[in-house]
């Protein structure tokens, strides 16, 4: 049983790496490469469907990630808010796993209160100075944000219990960060073409993926750990 499992994480692992080389050095397709990148992450997570909670919101976790890439890759780029609304339902699900390992009452307590009160101050803040700009795609954008923010630290606080889930939603935030910042310069701030964040985000290769593609990876192997 455990060489099959070490076989199968290798061939993941492996086929993961392939997509990610493949995104970053191919021109074309690269829309089907990238969501299919994702769709493998979901179909890995299925190999260790077991009667757990943290396995089955793992996945549906993964489902919802597909669903917002699917919007953004294939459908159309414009359906930039109904792919937020299914990002922001995947933290939420990551939330509710982290409430799961985490064995204090306490820290899950002030986790939520927290997490309740960041989620609608920023809503407050994000209206007030977008004011007259302030739309759907921006509240959920912003609200999301905070919430895989809040994700990243208190899965590090319990980094022991599943390591793979916190690097995995690190590595999320980081390439959430450069799109974020992609939209932002396009729609609601003026970034200079010699500043530090403009080269950030034209980088030589695709920086983005060059994130999102592991991130996937590791919350799927995060289900194997935790098993």
């Amino acid at each position: 049983m455990k060489n099959k499992k070490i076989l199968i994480i290798s061939l993941f692992v492996f086929v993961e790496t392939a997509f990610l080389f493949a995104i970053l050095f191919s021109p074309k397709y690269i829309d089907e490469l990238c969501f299919s990148s994702v769709v493998a992450a979901f179909a890995f997570s299925f190999f260790w469907i077991k009667n757990q909670k943290f396995a089955w919101l793992t996945i549906l976790a993964l489902l919802f990630t597909v669903f917002s890439d699917f919007c953004l890759e294939i459908i159309s780029p414009m359906k930039q808010s109904l792919a937020m609304s299914f990002f922001l339902v995947v933290q939420l699900l990551y939330f509710v796993n982290i409430l799961l390992l985490t064995k204090s009452k306490i820290i899950n307590i002030i986790h939520s209160i927290i997490r309740a009160v960041l989620s609608i101050l920023i809503l407050i803040i994000t209206a007030a100075i977008l004011k007259d700009k302030t739309d759907y795609l921006s509240m959920v954008s912003m609200v999301y944000y905070v919430n895989i923010i809040l994700n990243v630290i208190f899965a590090f606080i319990i980094f022991k219990t599943n390591p793979l889930l916190a690097i995995g939603l690190l590595l999320f935030l980081c390439c959430d960060t450069l799109v974020g910042l992609g939209v932002a310069a396009g729609s609601y701030l003026s970034i200079p073409a010699d500043s530090f964040i403009y080269n950030l985000l034209h980088p030589p290769f695709n920086l983005i993926w060059t994130f999102y593609v592991p991130a996937q990876t590791c919350l799927s192997l995060s289900i194997s750990k935790k098993l």
